[in-house]
């Protein structure tokens, strides 16, 4: 969240006219950490995201360093409202906000407008391409 708290884009974030930490902060009351083999979710309305660490292959404990601020932001994003659209899991397009959508767009702005290490941008871009196709939305595909 230390992270998401400094972060600053030269464009303003689609779904909100918020900073991006601030709307964070305000569409959720909480976080629950707990391991296992399950999902990570939030339920609408219920504003506490309830995050999954599964222990890495090498059977060790996971760590806070592992948390990714897109899967925080996808969850919050379920917490402001929108369920998903399409087949339970999945969004049915990046342009209606939901939390697939918001995730994508998060990922495109970090790639696009944000002065991180150029190596970094290009990890979120290539986590963008990928995250925009069949597994995330039904009508979409990979540009």
């Amino acid at each position: 969240m230390l992270y998401m708290r400094r972060l600053s884009f030269r464009e303003p974030l689609p779904w909100t006219t918020k900073p991006l930490y601030q709307w964070f902060r305000e569409a959720i009351r909480g976080i629950s950490v707990e391991v296992g083999t399950g999902n990570s979710y939030c339920l609408p309305q219920h504003t506490i995201i309830h995050l999954v660490f599964k222990p890495d292959y090498k059977g060790s404990a996971p760590t806070l360093e592992r948390v990714n601020p897109d899967g925080l932001i996808h969850e919050a994003r379920h917490a402001d409202g929108p369920l998903h659209t399409c087949e339970l899991t999945k969004d049915r397009t990046v342009a209606e906000m939901g939390a697939w959508g918001v995730q994508y767009s998060f990922l495109t702005l970090m790639a696009t407008a944000t002065d991180e290490p150029a190596a970094e941008r290009a990890s979120f871009a290539t986590n963008a391409y990928w995250l925009r196709g069949p597994n995330s939305f039904c009508e979409e595909c990979r540009r």
